[in-house]
């Protein structure tokens, strides 16, 4: 065994509970790049301090509205729920309450309504509540009475569609449905009803009509008649909708069907073609995000037990890898949710898995997952990632993560701060796959690694990364050796660990914690065989 090119260091997460057959490759606030077909492993930013809510407690949802007041220029403007309150965030940074949900502690789902009054509509399991963006005013929607049952419908779950918007039904096969913009109007006609019957003029011919407030009506007809369409495929819940386009897919726990809506105000929904490609329902009803035309989630069904899924149109296939799908089982995946962030032109979902305090990351742009994890700010210990929620507003990425901090996530930023202003300098780590010929005795004399490390404010930082060795498959390892990466701010350095003892195989992970970028670009290892069993 000679000196050979270690490609493995760079590349995609592949573990498994046998390394060397299934693999122990692993990346940790790193994700996979590619320069003119050349890999590297480059890192992820950290998060920087924008400004305190003075609002701790849990992230239920962050969106960025298209419009905002009109009195103030409508602009977009950022809304979160924290904690059951609404905060609303404009163009100048000012913040204010301007509303509670009912339910404090699940999370919650928003849509915008479009038309000529467009509102920010939010669902939170419970109620349907609005906040008008230009006059900037806000109310609850009235539900209709369940079609079948009793009790009002309680959605977890809004989307908007070519004008009508459509909630779920928590714990029911049925989804409600507007006409389309139905709040263009401060009220609407219908047609007056008394004890269920239509009532008419004195001619007996005329039916008479009535004024009512349209966040009243808004998901009954004229004849105030609940809208309502009940699941195809299955009788299963509808735990999620989403809207992609024109399309809306609705997420049972056993199937996935995707509808369209009719043309005409009265037209009722239809079922596309799409659906007969999506028998597999959904696991975690919040794991649902949009990205573009993409749609992510965690499913189950009868082709697997458990597994993420993307979904584009008709086409959709599963992205997780067993090691993933493993994990979605320890962590009890109900609770899982999920997001979409990007960097550069790689576009991430995000999958938090709070049952396992893990965080992973699939990038669309080279199919790959990693890991996203953030530091204790007690004791600096590393947990899953903190970010609970994220969106793209005014050129950059807002996060927010319950400590009643808002961050900016890029920038070229290496530090995770905390609300307080202290922080942890971000950890990065790259794992390869396990080293071994055909599980022959060598030894490990070195290993070389090309890289180049970022600038910081202080250039006087002297940065080391670190190389730990298992032998065991990356099940645990030895001790730390360390060596110098240079001055920050210098690049292009090749540093070499010079190692030694006996194996059959091993596996190596490298970490480096200081507050400056860092790419991998390439790694070496130099072997010999030896005679020696071990």
């Amino acid at each position: 065994m000679g000196l050979k090119i270690y490609n493995d260091l760079i590349g995609a997460t592949n573990k498994g509970k046998f390394p060397a057959v299934q693999g122990s490759a692993w990346s940790s606030n790193m994700f996979q790049e590619n320069n003119e077909g050349q890999d590297y492993m480059a890192s992820l930013p950290g998060l920087k301090l924008y400004r305190s809510t003075g609002i701790s407690g849990r992230v239920q949802g962050v969106y960025v509205s298209s419009v905002g007041e009109t009195a103030v220029g409508g602009a977009s403007e950022m809304f979160a729920v924290v904690n059951g309150k609404v905060i609303r965030f404009k163009q100048d940074g000012q913040m204010s309450v301007i509303g509670n949900v009912s339910v404090n502690n699940a999370r919650v789902s928003f849509a915008e309504s479009g038309g000529l009054r467009p509102f920010l509509l939010i669902a939170d399991g419970q109620n349907l509540f609005a906040w008008n963006l230009t006059e900037a005013y806000w109310m609850q929607i009235q539900l209709p009475t369940r079609a079948v049952g009793e009790g009002q419908v309680a959605p977890s779950h809004v989307c908007c569609v070519d004008g009508s918007i459509v909630v779920n039904d928590v714990g029911t096969n049925y989804f409600y449905f507007s006409t389309r913009f139905p709040l263009n109007t401060a009220k609407r006609t219908v047609f007056d009803i008394s004890n269920g019957q239509v009532q008419y003029e004195d001619d007996g011919i005329t039916v008479k009509t009535i004024e009512l407030p349209s966040e009243d009506i808004v998901f009954l007809d004229s004849y105030q008649v609940p809208q309502y369409h009940s699941s195809y495929s299955a009788a299963d819940n509808i735990d999620a909708m989403a809207a992609v386009g024109d399309l809306l897919y609705v997420f049972g726990t056993g199937t996935v069907e995707i509808w369209q809506r009719g043309s005409g105000e009265y037209e009722q929904w239809l079922r596309t073609s799409y659906t007969a490609n999506l028998s597999n329902g959904i696991e975690a009803p919040f794991s649902v995000a949009v990205n573009k035309t993409e749609i992510f989630y965690v499913g189950a069904g009868t082709s697997f037990a458990k597994g993420v899924m993307m979904a584009s149109g008709s086409n959709y296939e599963k992205i997780s890898p067993d090691f993933l799908d493993n994990k979605l089982l320890e962590a009890g995946s109900q609770n899982a949710y999920g997001f979409c962030y990007s960097v550069g032109e790689h576009q991430f979902y995000v999958l938090q898995l709070p049952g396992i305090r893990e965080t992973w990351c699939y990038d669309i742009f080279s199919k790959s997952w990693h890991q996203r994890q953030s530091r204790d700010r007690d004791n600096g210990t590393e947990m899953q990632w903190r970010v609970q929620g994220i969106a793209w507003w005014k050129e950059k990425f807002y996060a927010f993560c319950g400590d009643s901090g808002v961050y900016i996530h890029g920038d070229d930023y290496w530090m995770e701060d905390n609300v307080d202003g202290k922080g942890w300098p971000m950890i990065r780590h790259r794992q390869g796959s396990v080293v071994v010929d055909e599980l022959k005795p060598f030894i490990l004399q070195e290993l070389a690694v090309e890289l180049n490390v970022g600038t910081w404010e202080s250039y006087d930082i002297k940065p080391e990364l670190t190389l730990e060795v298992s032998k065991d498959g990356g099940e645990t390892f030895g001790n730390k050796h360390s060596v110098s990466c240079g001055l920050a701010g210098e690049y292009s350095h090749r540093v070499r660990f010079h190692l030694g003892g006996r194996t059959r195989l091993c596996v190596l992970r490298l970490t480096y914690s200081y507050p400056t970028d860092l790419v991998l670009s390439a790694a070496s290892i130099r072997a010999v065989g030896t005679a020696c069993m071990i």
